[in-house]
């Protein structure tokens, strides 16, 4: 059985930026939503999207004449619009912390409440002795919303 193997050379330069955005960019977003992703997780990610933007072979990755840093600002300042995965996990997280701000009543603010911050005020509340996962993205997001 012969394995097809899509080679880079079938895209154009916009197909491949539009691949990466709206596939390999868009399947971490509902883990990235709800968990802090590890760095290195992140920075691999971005590694093989930039080798493959830039042309990586199996004899080799070819010259990067950007680092990805420049790729990920806006196009109108001369990059391609890629996302930092860590500074994107970081503001989906406050997004929920947000949510938690504005909808005191719903079901998770009052777990999250009688499980961490019984006696303070969301914006100020630590991670704690023993937090969740949940608990610790949810609060490394908050801290970018107090920022």
């Amino acid at each position: 059985m012969e394995l097809l193997v899509v080679g880079r050379n079938n895209y154009s330069r916009f197909g491949e930026e539009v691949l990466l955005k709206v596939v390999v960019q868009a399947i971490p977003t509902y883990a990235m939503s709800c968990f802090k992703l590890p760095t290195t997780l992140c920075n691999q990610i971005e590694s093989m999207m930039a080798n493959f933007s830039w042309g990586s072979t199996s004899f080799g990755n070819s010259i990067h004449w950007k680092n990805w840093n420049s790729l990920c600002k806006a196009k109108i300042h001369g990059g391609l619009g890629f996302r930092n995965f860590i500074h994107f996990n970081q503001a989906l997280l406050g997004k929920q912390a947000w949510r938690l701000l504005e909808f005191p009543n719903s079901l998770l603010n009052r777990i999250l409440h009688h499980g961490y911050f019984l006696n303070g005020h969301f914006l100020r509340a630590k991670s704690g002795t023993c937090p969740s996962l949940t608990w610790k993205s949810i609060v490394w997001g908050n801290e970018l919303l107090v920022k």
